[in-house]
């Protein structure tokens, strides 16, 4: 019901677009200006992220989106695909871009991949993966940014219309996603059965209609505009929603911060330099943190991409070779297929005596997998916190 005694003058320094949307409950005096400055991240464009991403861009924030994956025919009945083919992220992005010019930005490639500096920028981040293996990274780097986090799930198993949407603020102050749960529960990984042609990955497909996704998605926008408008901030954090359309019910949880996280609840203290991955080899960032330290580096550790040691191919050939998952493998020297790296070789800390036994010293960050925007390089050595270096 609209009653006419409600309505005010509008705001002439507001888009015409925006103005009932600045007169909202939720966005209504200074709320819309701090969601119009927004800035977000978005992993995962499928069942919820291809929802959320344009509701986000139509009330005014702008969001990066993440997604490695193609639209298949499988996802046109289900989520907010019109053709199959086109990279996930590209899709949404385009959609974007017909609701709001310059709103949103397309990153085509999994948010593993994605340089600590990028997600930097951003105020928030939002998990739309339900990925567990992305769990404890994702929970590091918001604690470290100091920057909330927002997960939206839904059971995909086909047999009940349940979804939820979890806030967490570990850097904050407030909880983290790893403050309910013990070492061993992070640990265990659940497994789901492959989706069509998704090449041995163990994430099954996500049986569920349209209409628990919007569902979640709502609760979540409205989550999102309360929080980073400022309007009952407070209800937010810490805010364990759960959506059960089985029953028509909505459920609210309060999820505290323990003393005693896993996590420990770091901010990480960032040194930025001038450095490209592109033109910046290993031995130079072994240079850089020793003068940025006063003192000899211990190890550098690329930050969440070890560096394997060899690849295998299908037909059996083994190769030595150095890199990250993220760059190109190999091809076999018998069969001349593209190789796979061996994951299990991967090697996350290097002393310069290794690297330099290795022959990666001369080799760029870029040449041996490392993001090429914004990666992290964490330098340690004996009786000094742990240097955080972040390349351009």
């Amino acid at each position: 019901m609209t009653s006419s005694a409600s309505l005010s003058t509008p705001d002439p320094s507001i888009e015409p677009r925006f103005a009932r949307l600045a007169e909202s409950a939720t966005l209504s005096g200074s709320a819309f200006g701090n969601w119009r400055r927004t800035r977000l991240v978005q992993l995962g464009a499928g069942h919820l992220g291809s929802r959320l991403a344009p509701e986000i861009v139509r009330s005014g924030a702008s969001v990066a989106i993440y997604d490695p994956e193609a639209v298949s025919p499988e996802n046109l009945g289900t989520q907010a695909f019109s053709s199959v083919g086109l990279n996930k992220a590209e899709a949404v992005c385009q959609a974007c871009e017909q609701i709001r010019p310059g709103a949103a930005q397309s990153r085509p490639y999994d948010v593993r991949h994605a340089g600590v500096g990028e997600l930097a920028a951003a105020d928030g981040i939002i998990d739309c993966t339900d990925d567990a293996r992305l769990e404890w990274m994702l929970t590091e780097i918001s604690n470290g940014l100091a920057i909330p986090m927002f997960r939206l799930a839904i059971d995909g198993s086909g047999e009940h219309n349940l979804g939820r949407v979890q806030v967490s603020h570990g850097g904050g102050g407030a909880a983290c996603r790893l403050c309910p749960k013990t070492p061993e529960q992070i640990l265990r990984r659940a497994t789901r059965t492959p989706c069509p042609g998704a090449g041995g990955d163990d994430r099954g497909p996500t049986r569920a209609g349209p209409a628990v996704g919007l569902a979640v998605v709502g609760a979540a926008l409205l989550m999102l505009q309360r929080y980073f408008g400022g309007r009952r901030r407070d209800d937010v954090l810490d805010a364990h929603v759960l959506v059960d359309l089985d029953a028509f019910h909505l459920v609210t949880m309060r999820e505290p911060r323990s003393s005693s996280c896993v996590s420990g609840h770091v901010v990480w203290d960032l040194v930025r330099t001038d450095r490209d991955a592109r033109q910046t080899t290993f031995g130079e960032l072994f240079d850089l943190a020793e003068r940025e330290l006063g003192r000899r580096v211990e190890t550098l550790e690329p930050y969440g991409h070890p560096i394997c040691g060899s690849a295998r191919c299908e037909c059996g050939a083994e190769a030595t070779a150095l890199g990250t998952r993220w760059v190109a493998a190999p091809s076999c020297p018998a069969c001349g297929a593209s190789m796979d790296w061996q994951a299990h070789t991967g090697k996350d800390r290097w002393s310069r005596a290794e690297a330099r036994q290795a022959s990666i010293l001369d080799r760029t960050a870029a040449e041996l997998g490392l993001p090429l925007r914004g990666a992290m390089l964490v330098a340690r050595t004996g009786g000094k916190a742990p240097l955080r270096l972040l390349l351009q």
